[in-house]
């Protein structure tokens, strides 16, 4: 894809969406005192963190990724998920035909009922895939994620036109992914994919592992300290040489912080997923 081309692309998705991905951070409460909004938002994966580093950090070019990866909650919302979905779907449908070239857009929806996410306590319903010129583009994903306004950085989030965490709830996010990719019983088929040592795609692995080094180099709050010592290269690289047991008991200590946290990271994973299966795939459409 022709970066410039993205780009412009990017420009016009965020521009055409800000109320929708950036107002609820500026709501004020109504007449009945209730700061409900229609929806919330919050973009996950590498996208977001790569925002945060280069806005915020001045740290440009560590997380290199192009397709976004956005959570649309209606937990505590005024919309029903129905209603949600209904009008993102059509919206989107609108934001494509108004663009010059809508041909180079595509749209798949997976509709996947209510799918309970237990060990992150809250369901996923649906997605909308956006692609661009044949290139993942925009995915969303419609849970009843709870997202308090603590979870965002401000403004980040109002400088950039998306919804972006802050620096704690990324790396929380890289924790819990790492957990998941290399303590073989928590999530069976992402742990063969993306294990960083025996995993079908190891470099995914390892590149989340230096993501996530990076980021806890950065981050200040003491409570992650010992968990970022287990991440360190150094502690990686003997680790090589052990069997899948012993490594299994060693990221075994990564559950106290997944136990203490509701992670949004699920949700990235189960997109990628379902690009490869479309398992539950309902309809795919272009709109044009």
């Amino acid at each position: 894809m022709d970066d410039q081309h993205y780009i412009h692309a990017l420009n016009d998705f965020k521009t055409y969406f800000k109320d929708d991905l950036v107002g609820f951070l500026t709501s004020k409460k109504n007449v009945r005192n209730q700061t409900s909004p229609k929806f919330k938002a919050v973009v996950a994966g590498g996208y977001g963190l790569s925002v945060l580093l280069t806005s915020k950090y001045d740290m440009p070019n560590k997380v290199i990724t192009k397709d976004i990866d956005i959570t649309i909650s209606t937990n505590k919302t005024l919309l029903s998920f129905d209603e949600c979905f209904d009008y993102w779907l059509l919206k989107v449908s609108k934001f494509i035909r108004a663009q010059k070239r809508p041909n180079d857009y595509k749209v798949v929806v997976i509709n996947t009922g209510k799918h309970k996410i237990p060990v992150m306590g809250y369901n996923r319903y649906a997605l909308i895939m956006i692609s661009f010129k044949r290139d993942d583009f925009v995915d969303l994903v419609f849970t009843d994620q709870h997202l308090p306004k603590s979870v965002f950085d401000k403004s980040m989030s109002l400088k950039n036109g998306l919804p972006i965490k802050k620096l704690n709830g990324y790396l929380e996010e890289l924790l819990a992914l790492i957990y998941m990719e290399n303590v073989s019983h928590v999530y069976p088929d992402l742990y063969d994919k993306r294990n960083p040592f025996d995993g079908w795609y190891r470099e995914k692995g390892k590149k989340d592992i230096e993501r996530a080094n990076l980021v806890c180099g950065l981050v200040k709050n003491k409570k992650y300290k010992k968990y970022c010592k287990i991440i360190e290269h150094t502690a990686i690289e003997k680790l090589a040489s052990l069997d899948w047991a012993k490594r299994d008991e060693y990221f075994k200590a990564l559950e106290g912080l997944i136990n203490m946290q509701k992670f949004l990271l699920k949700d990235t994973i189960e997109i990628h997923e379902h690009k490869e299966n479309h398992e539950h795939t309902i309809k795919t459409s272009t709109l044009e």
